[in-house]
């Protein structure tokens, strides 16, 4: 009898496992609701179907209900007839609008790399602010905090430019993954050359050692190694058109070779335009040299849109508007200049004004004290005083991939790309009661936290307001 009950036992335990063995090799379809209990980013491997999504391919191009599948972080399909893969985790956004993810075109200035020979000044340069073929990808990574604020934003691409010289070296571009490794963080590197009009500050240090001390100097610098790079460029080529004939073709300079990629409008130059007066600067120097300049903006592009559209450049607008001025009591209203009052009505409408006049530009959130208060809030208050809506999610998602030259991987949502988008209420470019639910980087799913503001006023207008 007690045979006959462990041979019975026995014949269970090997049934179970059989079973078990045959289900393992099935493959489950795990569905979520939109909220789930998920604090930690999914594995970039993960394969995800998105269902019953209203899905703003690019700015409008809306499909108003489709799948978007994402495999191994990138997307793999989207449409209305998309079938669901049997390996996919399945996510129903319940009708919820699915947007590119945001990418900011300015966004972080990195610590300042280390001094080392391949980091060295331009030979011959007589400023030692000279250095083009720098990497920003070679200093110390920005922070999960930083990039979790501009990933709850909406960012989830993110520039970082080095922050000192005349011609600075090259920027990269991050993903706001947080993810601390550079394999993992990196979406691509050497996106542009970043120069500024930089100045040595007045000190007792030798002559040699502090030019240039003017804005005149600096542009003296810059034209003077762009026309070294061009001589550079022409004469390597030419040698090598000589083959066994030519003599020994000249040793290159690391830092003209880096020059050289950006003539004649082939890699991007940001120029750094904390000055109201850069604008016309950065398009006389690139009619010059036939550049693809790209001027990180200040707040007064308004002013100079007729510059700005003349030359075909673009602007990154930042969203820092001036407080309101101090004019309570006839003594304090003194102090406050017609100049700086007309900046505080006008800058509000600084977007609109571009978009208007033709000018190329996108939003940045450089320069915001709290990025995932102030950013959407600013972009919904352009939009509010006359700025389209299409035209304000082209500044936040294909214009800024384009002027970046990524426009086959990011801006928009279609196969191929990176799977880098957010999951909102469809008016979330109008409403302040509008809210992100969720934020995917590279397949890396963050579901947002930040409550919902449902008794929020709304920034939507009713009209275009007429300008100021």
């Amino acid at each position: 009898m007690m045979i006959s009950r462990v041979f019975g036992l026995a014949v269970v335990s090997i049934v179970v496992s059989i079973v078990v063995s045959i289900l393992g090799c099935v493959p489950l379809m795990a569905q979520t609701s939109m909220t789930p209990s998920l604090t930690e980013p999914a594995e970039r491997s993960g394969v995800y179907a998105l269902t019953n999504a209203r899905v703003v391919v690019r700015p409008g191009q809306v499909l108003p209900s489709a799948t978007l599948v994402v495999r191994d972080g990138l997307i793999a399909a989207v449409g209305g007839r998309v079938r669901v893969p049997a390996d996919a985790q399945v996510v129903d956004v319940a009708g919820a609008t699915v947007f590119a993810g945001f990418i900011d075109a300015q966004g972080i200035v990195a610590d300042q790399p280390d001094s080392t020979s391949s980091q060295a000044p331009l030979v011959g340069s007589v400023s030692t602010l000279v250095r083009p073929q720098r990497e920003v990808s070679d200093v110390a990574w920005p922070g999960a905090k930083r990039l979790q604020g501009l990933r709850d934003s909406g960012i989830t691409s993110v520039l970082l430019r080095p922050g000192s010289g005349i011609f600075r070296g090259r920027a990269a571009l991050l993903n706001t993954s947080g993810v601390s490794r550079w394999d993992q963080s990196l979406v691509a590197s050497a996106v542009a050359q970043v120069a500024s009009f930089e100045t040595h500050p007045n000190t007792q240090v030798a002559a040699e050692d502090v030019y240039p001390q003017s804005i005149r100097g600096s542009i003296a610098v810059i034209r003077q190694s762009l026309l070294d790079a061009q001589w550079q460029r022409d004469v390597l080529a030419w040698h090598r058109r000589q083959g066994r004939q030519s003599l020994s073709p000249p040793v290159a300079q690391p830092a003209l070779s880096a020059l050289a990629e950006v003539l004649d409008a082939g890699q991007p130059m940001f120029f750094e335009a904390p000055d109201q007066l850069d604008f016309e600067r950065i398009a006389s120097l690139g009619q010059q040299f036939k550049l693809r300049w790209v001027a990180l903006g200040n707040g007064y592009e308004y002013r100079y849109a007729q510059v700005l559209k003349a030359d075909a450049g673009a602007v990154i607008v930042p969203l820092v508007w001036p407080q309101v001025p101090a004019v309570l009591d006839d003594e304090a209203a003194l102090q406050v200049s017609l100049a700086d009052m007309e900046h505080w009505q006008w800058a509000p409408y600084n977007a609109r004004v571009l978009a208007e006049s033709g000018v190329t530009f996108a939003f940045t959130s450089a320069g915001l004290s709290d990025p995932p208060e102030q950013f959407l809030r600013r972009v919904r208050e352009t939009v509010a005083r006359g700025l389209d809506e299409q035209t304000a999610l082209a500044a936040l998602t294909t214009v800024p991939a384009r002027l970046l030259g990524m426009q086959d991987q990011l801006g928009t949502l279609e196969p191929g790309r990176r799977a880098q988008f957010l999951i909102a209420d469809a008016d979330l470019l109008r409403s302040a009661a509008a809210r992100i639910h969720e934020v995917w980087v590279d397949g890396r799913r963050y579901v947002q936290s930040l409550p919902a503001r449902a008794n929020a006023a709304s920034t939507e207008a009713t009209s275009k307001p007429p300008l100021p």
